[in-house]
């Protein structure tokens, strides 16, 4: 086969380039320290590589996570630790004050005493994470709780069915007593003109008042009590202070939860029609809920409807509400009851009508594993009580379920309710009102196991949190390992190679220049 100088350069010219691309290749290698530099490298290792990657990705995001739930929890804990001591100094002055020796005088030392400690429980409900508030639920942006005025009352049939608001503020307790009026020892707000008088100096001295007849108002030097019409007091004598067979009322300080809790619910209508309704749902829902009217109904008629709880992608149809009066209707669904009120005219609920129920979650939870979230937040009215408005109803009520009442039963201040329980000592502190002391201790007790068992919540999820924070390093130095077995370079078989390789590409460099300089010319 006859060979020819141009197939003889061409030969030498790709072997050299082969040679040189298989060096310049081992010294990215060593460059790097990587095997795999480019997909077209080792297709199936780079494909193990980004998993790898990724895998260590989402390890790192786990752990930043982490670090933030420990040092949320941390705070948290710190703050529960506080709030404890602060119950015990409170019990410690409720108990000197609950000594029969001590008179007046004494106990309004205390109570001056029991009101700083009262501010700082305040502070530190409303402690915050970086700008953040930890016992506001979701609402983070501000104050978790906000200090207010409360009533309390001795007269149970007063406290068992009573609403009322209050507009001003007052540095110390009011304290109301009801008087007979023309010889008559009871009267109705909203009916009867109502006399009484009222003390702010702890019952030394006192005001008069006068509630006109149609009048809900009682007026309390800058503070104004709206009692709810219907509302009966009874007389006491005018002359004695210590009658607890009448009504008397305590106008003394609480603290009010701004933030959001479980067990309430919203409902979006969509449809004008649907927007005229009232509509309320009430139950416990772990996701949306989507309700269809799937008839035009009159007020004599029942409510046919659809529900879904894939987000309208599937339909339970065939549904019939609980009554036959389709202005007010009670719609079952999973997990509880939708109730739909009539708005406007009667008649109004109308066919193609829909509703979303949306279950409000007030937890901050946050992603520690691929299959695993932690709840960061503790929800203020769970630790604290104190007041709040209800979300499905619009009304203020006591956390912790009832009572603002003082009476001779030891559940009467609501229990587990800590700024209930301090803001009904201050009352009866400032009012000398042994009684009441003696109460508020239990109900301290009780405040200070419920706090004592977020406490103990919150430490658990600490430890949980440590563990899972292990098992992620393991985790990740495992990930790493493979990701080394694939990707990185065995140096000391790297040196060997490479030298290798430089050897190679000199000899092709000299065998291929002593070809080219061999000619018929040479020999002539």
């Amino acid at each position: 086969m006859r060979v020819t100088f141009q197939q003889m350069y061409s030969s030498f010219y790709s072997n050299m380039n082969s040679a040189l691309s298989d060096l310049v290749n081992l010294n990215l290698q060593a460059q790097t320290q990587k095997k795999i530099n480019n997909p077209s490298d080792d297709p199936v290792g780079m494909a193990h590589i980004l998993s790898y990657r990724d895998e260590l990705g989402a390890i790192d995001q786990y752990q930043d996570n982490i670090s933030t739930a420990t040092a949320w929890l941390g705070l948290s804990d710190d703050t529960l630790g506080s709030v404890s001591d602060l119950i015990s100094s409170i019990k410690e002055l409720a108990n000197q004050a609950a000594t029969g020796t001590l008179d007046a005088d004494n106990r309004a030392e205390i109570a001056s005493q029991v009101r700083e400690l009262y501010a700082e429980l305040i502070a530190l409900s409303n402690t915050e994470y970086d700008g953040k508030s930890i016992y506001a639920g979701q609402q983070t942006d501000g104050n978790a709780y906000e200090e207010t005025l409360w009533l309390t009352t001795n007269d149970e049939d007063l406290a068992s069915d009573w609403s009322f608001s209050i507009n001003g503020d007052s540095d110390s307790t009011i304290l109301i007593q009801f008087l007979s009026n023309g010889g008559a020892t009871t009267g109705t707000f909203g009916t009867d003109e109502i006399r009484y008088r009222y003390s702010t100096d702890g019952g030394e001295t006192f005001k008069e008042g006068v509630t006109p007849a149609g009048s809900t108002t009682i007026s309390l030097d800058g503070v104004e009590v709206e009692m709810s019409a219907g509302s009966t007091v009874t007389a006491t004598a005018e002359d004695d202070t210590n009658d607890s067979s009448g009504t008397w009322v305590w106008v003394r300080p609480t603290v009010k939860y701004l933030g959001d809790y479980d067990g309430y619910n919203e409902v979006a209508a969509i449809g004008q029609t649907a927007q005229a309704l009232d509509a309320n749902a009430l139950g416990s829902f772990d996701s949306n809920v989507y309700v269809r009217i799937d008839n035009t109904t009159s007020t004599a008629g029942a409510v046919e409807y659809s529900y879904s709880v894939d987000g309208g992608l599937t339909w339970v149809s065939g549904n019939v509400s609980s009554n036959a009066n389709a202005s007010n209707v009670g719609l079952s669904i999973p997990g509880g009851m939708l109730y739909l009120s009539n708005a406007g005219a009667p008649g109004a609920i109308s066919s193609g009508d829909q509703f979303i129920v949306q279950p409000a979650d007030s937890d901050i939870k946050l992603q520690i594993s691929d299959e695993s979230l932690i709840t960061i937040n503790d929800i203020g009215l769970d630790i604290f009580g104190g007041v709040y408005t209800d979300a499905q109803t619009g009304e203020t009520t006591v956390a912790f379920g009832s009572s603002s009442e003082l009476c001779t039963s030891e559940s009467s201040i609501a229990s587990e309710n800590l700024f209930e329980a301090v803001g009904n000592l201050i009352a009866f502190l400032e009012t000398n009102n042994e009684d009441g002391i003696g109460q508020c201790i239990d109900a301290l007790d009780d405040a200070q196991n419920q706090m004592l068992g977020v406490a103990a919540s919150v430490g658990g999820r600490e430890n949980r949190l440590t563990i899972t924070g292990s098992v992620l390093e393991t985790v990740s130095l495992d990930v790493d390992a493979r990701l080394s077995d694939v990707e990185d370079v065995d140096v000391a078989e790297l040196m060997t190679d490479l030298t290798q390789q430089q050897l190679v590409y000199q000899a092709v460099l000299k065998s291929s220049s002593l070809i080219m300089n061999l000619s018929l010319l040479s020999y002539v």
